[in-house]
């Protein structure tokens, strides 16, 4: 029944429900998931003026779900969302440029430890990109150990989200435990 409101107030132009709609079509949660559908209610969403829309629209665009991936699209709809007062997405754009522009990376970082309000979002957007390319695409050290010695001011909430992280793995997938218990030791030993 709630599903049925939700749908009516996002045909009926509510931003915040469209939002929701498009993230349960691309979760999946309550309904089959449909990235089409999902990218459709965020760019409704978007229109209406949503930074969390933009979020998302960049995210699908950089991974390519649903359309071909776009990293320049990805990378405005990330400014935009900041230009919304998303500061957050500073962190997306620290990730995106992590691969291909490290300089950037470093400066979109620095702007998301000093604007953004820090929550367990920095261990998904900043630490856990930041370890896979030092662990799988060669990352100078250095470069490594500039950001990463950022996240010094906010090591127990990336000790906390790294547990709890460990935890949904250890019983949802087994396969991932090595990575994310050694991304926990990391933590601990060297912030």
């Amino acid at each position: 029944k709630s599903m049925k409101w939700l749908i009516e107030a996002a045909e009926n132009g509510h931003p915040k429900a469209q939002y929701n709609l498009g993230s349960y079509y691309k979760m999946g949660s309550n309904i089959t998931q449909d990235y089409d559908k999902a990218y459709e209610y965020y760019i409704k969403a978007y229109k209406l003026g949503s930074p969390t829309a933009c979020e998302k629209l960049g995210s699908m665009n950089e991974r390519g779900e649903s359309i071909r991936e776009n990293k320049s699209t990805a990378l405005n709809f990330y400014k935009e969302a900041i230009t919304r007062g998303n500061l957050s997405c500073w962190a997306n754009i620290g990730s995106l440029y992590l691969a291909t522009n490290i300089s950037n990376a470093k400066k979109a970082y620095k702007k998301y430890l000093n604007e953004a309000v820090i929550d367990i979002k920095i261990f998904h957007t900043v630490f856990t990109p930041l370890s896979t390319q030092l662990r799988y695409h060669n990352m100078d050290k250095n470069d490594f150990n500039e950001i990463f010695f950022m996240l010094k001011p906010h090591k127990e909430i990336l000790l906390k989200t790294a547990y709890k992280m460990l935890e949904y793995v250890k019983e949802n997938q087994p396969e991932l435990i090595i990575s994310y218990r050694d991304e926990l030791i990391l933590i601990e030993s060297e912030l």
